[in-house]
């Protein structure tokens, strides 16, 4: 299952997979702020997939309850990878297929 929407604090964000993100930006996945859309690279599957949403989602978060101006952007990094580790740790994701 690879959703095209998600939503965070009632804000719909688009998703979009994309081809050879890793290769071109060296990341599994963005947020952009301007849009408020994530990208995905198109080769994740499974928990790779749900850990790079689940990073992304955390960036629309900071965006979208505006906590994002007053932290570093490492701060930032750090805080959304350790939030999706501790979502995949704590809950068995099923995939659909």
């Amino acid at each position: 299952m690879k959703p095209t929407k998600l939503k965070v604090v009632g804000k719909k964000i688009n998703v979009k997979y994309v081809d050879d993100l890793i290769k071109e930006d060296e990341t599994d996945g963005e947020y952009s702020e301007s849009t408020g859309s994530i990208k995905i690279d198109s080769s994740l599957k499974d928990n790779k997939l749900f850990a790079a949403l689940l990073h992304e989602m955390g960036h629309a978060l900071f965006d979208r309850v505006s906590i994002k101006q007053g932290i570093q952007s490492q701060a930032e990094e750090i805080i959304v990878d350790t939030y999706a580790k501790v979502i995949l740790e704590n809950f068995t994701l099923k995939v659909k297929r």
